[in-house]
């Protein structure tokens, strides 16, 4: 297990690197974070309590709930979190979520687990760079965490593990009450008003500069508001 984990989290085959006699010393050398070592413990438990020894099949077990937990229980814990904390911290007074690159690079720091160091052309390739102001480019927050190169590629190659979408959760809510692409004014207010966030408390009285911004977006659309548009996206990220 341990083995498995290294070879997991480094997102290489070790067992290719090294001769089949140095296995246990790769692993030693190699060594996994002690905060994912306790993690591989607790799914351990989890899924096969009490055991001291193992057959292959209580492996196999360990092994697909440690691959299926680890981006909600570890990396989403451990690293999405500690980026997402950081930068809204640096973000702008006025909750554009955004933040200023000088910021960005001057906030990187050596001792992090993560670094923000990406070039400012990467970042404008992959959308995470707002440039409508060339003299003070900006790093769009929900567009940088979900960039390739703050995800986890394990060693399989057939897919990545990347930080969570948190809009994703309050979206799925409100699209299974109001099952429209469209929904009037008045409901997305009572439903938001009583909608909890991570970062926010419910039910709650949403503020009437909030309201105004929905507003404006409904008297583009005969009264109603269109869910997957820019504009509600945006008042969302107000929102929470």
């Amino acid at each position: 297990l341990d083995f498995y984990l290294a070879n997991y989290y480094f997102g290489v085959n070790i067992t290719s690197l090294l001769p089949e006699q140095d296995a246990g010393r790769s692993v030693r050398v190699l060594a996994p974070p002690q905060a994912l070592q306790n993690f591989l413990r607790q799914v351990q438990d989890e899924v096969a309590p009490g055991l001291t020894s193992f057959a292959l099949n209580d492996i196999t077990r360990i092994v697909e709930a440690v691959s299926e937990r680890y981006g909600q229980r570890f990396m989403e814990t451990q690293t999405c979190e500690a980026i997402r904390s950081r930068l809204i911290q640096l973000e702008e007074a006025n909750g554009t979520g955004r933040v200023k690159l000088v910021d960005f690079y001057e906030s990187d720091n050596s001792q992090d687990a993560f670094s923000l160091t990406e070039h400012p052309e990467f970042l404008k390739s992959v959308g995470a760079l707002d440039t409508s102001d060339p003299s003070v480019p900006r790093v769009i927050i929900p567009n940088y965490l979900n960039i390739q190169s703050n995800c986890r590629n394990p060693a399989s190659a057939f897919y990545a593990i990347c930080c969570m979408d948190m809009c994703e959760d309050l979206m799925d809510h409100l699209e299974s009450e109001i099952r429209d692409p469209f929904a009037r004014l008045e409901q997305i207010l009572e439903l938001v008003s009583a909608l909890p966030s991570a970062s926010v408390g419910a039910p709650r009285t949403l503020p009437a500069a909030l309201v105004r911004k929905l507003e404006a977006v409904a008297s583009h659309h005969n009264g109603l508001v269109p869910l997957h548009s820019r504009l509600f996206a945006q008042w969302m990220h107000f929102a929470y």
